[in-house]
């Protein structure tokens, strides 16, 4: 299990990591990296942080290892939760799940709950 951002960093998660695991590691990204990811300068090379944080060589080898995606935002007040599927070649938003939203102060345990779906 993995969690980061596209452009980095990205961190390294045991498959049985615990929801309070989980949602530390997703507000240690967003403390660690401000309000602003810098644009990349390439997209979906070998050098994608998630991609070397899984070992996979490239997207196609990553795909194999049939990932699970959800986009996390963080606004002022709020941090939401949107739940990708994947659609063969990559992911597209999942409609049959709502987008969930809390206020920014949550515990790193319910935000991990939310990600794990318990």
């Amino acid at each position: 299990m993995g969690v980061g951002f596209e452009t980095g960093p990205a961190i390294k998660l045991p498959l049985d990591a615990t929801a309070s695991e989980v949602g530390s590691a997703i507000l240690m990204l967003f403390d660690e990296c401000g309000l602003i990811v810098e644009h990349p300068k390439t997209f979906g090379g070998s050098d994608m942080p998630v991609l070397q944080q899984a070992g996979s060589s490239s997207w196609t080898a990553f795909m194999k290892t049939q990932p699970e995606l959800f986009m996390v935002s963080l606004t002022e007040f709020l941090i939401s939760i949107e739940f990708w599927k994947r659609d063969g070649k990559g992911f597209c938003a999942d409609e049959s799940r709502q987008v969930i939203s809390f206020p920014r102060d949550i515990s790193p345990t319910v935000l991990g709950d939310a990600i794990l779906g318990r």
